[in-house]
């Protein structure tokens, strides 16, 4: 039962038809009336629940207007951004910011930037609840004008606020072409000065990668050549390196991935996925011979984001021998990817040898139905009615 179950399962998603019907079922069944059948009774109770959460925006307690923003989250629900962005207006309570910067910047909702930036300048008058939550409001909008005030708030040595504001000027700059470069050599600077051993020397490394800018390419290669910086730092200063995409910074990579730490050469591998050249492809079917299990899954994924076919052989090795499972994934995923004739007779192997595992088999038919649903849902049809059996 639990293999029919697994691979019924998988039909019904892959195909696009309603779960527990079987294949050939019409897919397109109605959609339930929701609008011109609504009854008066249900346009009433709707206009009372949204007379009811307006008065709790404008009379509620920090905690009602709290409960209110979960209940908007879960719903997806807009309709109440104006009253929120004029309660923000016109509040200093901690929990009442700190809730509504979280609701509009998940959702990358404008409108509060003036009040975050704000909260910024005057933080004197302001919980550190609020600026730390204003702070990733301005990131998450990218918003340009918050550059200055956000180095000025680190600039003031207060280190509470560092991580918070460095983020957010990573991803200002990597929004805003015109600025990249200056805020890359203000984070530079503030690394060069900043305590060694401090938690924000790998959230700067992190947001220089962010903002993409080349300039910071010099550096990122000197933290990720030295084989005695600290491991959490030159990983760091890789994943930044392959956002930059820098020319300058090739060299680094390639050398990483044969470093002594298994980490840093699995994250060596990863970011060698934005460059090309055949010394790049050398590097990443090399990695496929790694005795640590991240480095193999690394080189799957680089092998996925570069399509590169001559990752064929090596990826079926992997999905069909490797002892771990998710390297086994990842080289299925690749493959999909790559979805040359080869690697779609390879995942249509794997899918059909019934002794593999439920997971390969599922995965391999995922691969198949996304890239040539036409040619394989008889075949997946007639592995459904054997597990019946």
């Amino acid at each position: 039962m639990k293999k029919t179950g697994r691979v019924f399962a998988l039909l019904t998603l892959l195909s696009g038809l309603p779960a527990g019907f079987p294949p050939g079922f019409p897919a397109g069944l109605p959609a339930e009336d929701g609008g011109a059948g609504k009854t008066q009774a249900d346009r009433a109770e709707k206009n009372t629940v949204e007379t009811s959460r307006l008065a709790v925006i404008r009379y509620g307690t920090e905690m009602e207007i709290a409960s209110l923003i979960q209940t908007l989250k879960a719903e997806n629900a807009d309709y109440l951004d104006d009253e929120l962005i004029a309660l923000a207006e016109k509040t200093r309570n901690r929990n009442i910011l700190s809730g509504v910067f979280s609701f509009f910047g998940e959702r990358e909702r404008g409108g509060l930037e003036d009040r975050a930036i704000r909260a910024i300048e005057e933080r004197d008058g302001e919980a550190n609840e609020t600026i730390l939550a204003a702070a990733e409001y301005l990131g998450r909008m990218k918003a340009g004008a918050a550059a200055g005030p956000l180095m000025v708030l680190i600039d003031n040595d207060e280190e509470r606020f560092f991580n918070a504001a460095i983020r957010a000027l990573g991803r200002i700059g990597g929004a805003n072409r015109e600025e990249a470069d200056r805020i890359a050599l203000y984070l530079m600077d503030f690394y060069a000065r900043s305590d060694p051993d401090g938690e924000s020397r790998r959230e700067t490394i992190s947001a220089l990668g962010s903002t993409g800018s080349v300039a910071a390419a010099a550096l990122l290669s000197e933290i990720a050549d030295n084989n005695d910086e600290r491991v959490s730092l030159r990983i760091a200063a890789l994943e930044a390196l392959s956002k930059t995409g820098a020319p300058e910074g090739l060299e680094s990579i390639l050398a990483a991935v044969s470093a002594q730490d298994p980490n840093v050469r699995s994250t060596a591998v990863e970011a060698l996925g934005p460059f090309s050249g055949s010394e790049v492809d050398r590097a990443i079917l090399e990695a496929f011979r790694d005795s640590w299990y991240r480095t193999r899954i690394a080189a799957a994924r680089a092998a996925r984001e570069r399509k590169l076919e001559e990752a064929v052989p090596y990826l079926k090795f992997r999905a069909e021998r490797d002892e771990v499972p998710a390297v086994k994934d990842e080289a299925i995923r690749a493959l999909g990817a790559i979805a040359t004739g080869e690697a779609e007779t390879i995942l249509a192997e794997l899918f059909k040898e019934r002794k593999n595992t439920d997971r390969v088999r599922i995965g391999a038919a995922g691969m198949l139905m996304k890239n040539n649903p036409g040619k394989y849902l008889e075949v997946l049809t007639v592995e459904l009615d054997e597990a019946k059996r």
